[in-house]
């Protein structure tokens, strides 16, 4: 319940401090993670709430060439998405080419779920889907559940199956 808090303030500077200490985090992270694992790959992201908007900011930063250290990302996977007016408004800042709309959408393979019971969460997810994902290559679907993770064995099966091939036809049917 409230107060309820954010990732992303508004404002172009304080966004993009909170980005860089993300940034930075995430990079430490992923640096760490392959030294400890050098056969391993990290090929996809799952974020839940504002988790999401993270993975959002994290899926468009690596397809504009903003953070050359993460691995090449096949697939992103986001739950109970949040939406940051902050975010889009400091992408557009971030964003060189200024082509409104197009450099603001991500064309990897995602699936979006929101629960049909988060009177919030629902319609920030389903504005997230709208605005920054290309329709083709990304799945909308609602499970039964509020704002949480899906718990059903057919809504786990689904995030499952896009995680393993899923993403895959719809990058090679896209490309």
């Amino acid at each position: 319940m409230p107060p309820y808090f954010t990732w992303f303030r508004k404002g172009i500077e304080a966004t993009r401090h909170e980005i860089a200490i993300f940034n930075h985090c995430i990079e430490n992270t992923v640096r760490a993670w392959k030294a400890e694992n050098p056969s391993g790959s990290i090929v996809g992201v799952l974020g839940f709430s504002q988790g999401a908007i993270a993975s959002t900011l994290l899926l468009w930063e690596q397809q504009a060439g903003l953070i050359p250290w993460l691995p090449d990302l096949e697939f992103g996977i986001l739950i109970c998405s949040g939406y940051s007016e902050a975010m889009k408004t400091c992408m557009r800042d971030l964003d060189d080419n200024q082509r409104e709309g197009q450099t603001l959408t991500i064309r990897l393979p995602t699936l979006h779920l929101y629960g049909r019971q988060d009177v919030f969460g629902a319609p920030s997810s389903k504005k997230m889907f709208a605005t920054h994902f290309v329709e083709d290559r990304a799945r909308l679907e609602s499970f039964d559940g509020g704002h949480e993770l899906p718990r059903d064995k057919d809504d786990l099966e689904k995030i499952r199956d896009f995680a393993v091939t899923d993403h895959k036809i719809v990058r090679v049917r896209c490309i």
